[in-house]
C-alpha cells in the first residue's frame, strides 16, 4: 500500500490524481492519509527544507510491513551540494526505504494548481520517487518517470509512467517484499 501524505495545502483532486497515478504504474493500492505539519527540524535558516532531514523528521501514519509513504509539499527542497553544485531538487526518497517526498516548489510557473498537466507532473514526480523506494535507478529511456526530473526531457514527456525496463523491475520488487 502506498499512502499520500499533504504537508501543505493541495486540492483534493490533485492528491486523487496522484494516487491514481501511483496504482497504475505500481499496481498497489494507494490512499490519501491525511495531511501533517512540515517539520520545522528540516528547515533552514533561508527557508529551505533540508530533503533528507525531512524524512527523517516528518511525522508518520501507520505503515504496515511494506508500506511506502509518500509526501507531497510545496516547500522548497535542498540537498547537500556537490563537486558540481547544488542539485535541483524536486524530491527525494530513501533508497530502499519505505518514505519519500515529492515537491512542487520548482515546477515551471506555468502549471496551475488543480489543473490537468499539474497533477501529471506531480504524479510523475511521486512515481519517480516511490521507485527510488523500491530500488529504481535513474532511467536513460525520457518517457519513463525515473528518468532525471531536472531535465527537459522529463518535462516535455508528462505521462506519469514507467518504461517496461522499469516496470518490470518495480514489479520484481514488489514480488520479493515482505507482503
Amino acid at each position: 500500500m502506498i499512502r499520500v501524505v499533504n504537508l501543505d495545502p493541495f486540492h483534493e483532486g490533485d492528491v486523487d490524481a496522484v494516487c491514481k497515478y501511483l496504482f497504475q504504474a505500481f499496481g498497489l493500492g494507494c490512499e490519501p492519509a491525511g495531511r501533517l505539519p512540515l517539520p520545522e527540524e528540516a528547515r533552514r535558516d533561508d527557508g529551505t527544507y533540508d530533503a533528507a532531514l525531512l524524512l527523517e523528521e516528518a511525522e508518520t501514519v501507520k505503515l504496515v510491513a511494506d508500506d511506502k509513504l509518500l509526501y507531497l509539499t510545496h516547500a522548497n527542497l535542498v540537498q547537500p551540494e556537490g563537486p558540481v553544485g547544488r542539485p535541483p531538487t524536486f524530491g527525494l526518497a530513501q533508497h530502499g526505504g519505505n518514505r519519500a517526498v515529492a515537491s512542487c516548489a520548482n515546477f515551471p510557473k506555468t502549471l496551475e494548481e488543480g489543473s490537468d498537466e499539474f497533477r501529471k507532473r506531480l504524479a510523475k514526480q511521486a512515481v519517480r520517487e516511490i521507485g527510488r523506494t523500491w530500488e529504481l535507478h535513474t532511467c536513460i529511456d525520457p518517457k519513463c518517470a525515473m528518468h532525471p526530473s531536472w531535465s527537459d526531457a522529463f518535462e516535455t514527456h508528462v505521462e506519469p509512467v514507467l518504461c517496461a525496463f522499469c516496470r518490470e523491475k518495480s514489479e520484481e520488487r514488489i514480488r520479493m517484499a515482505k507482503t
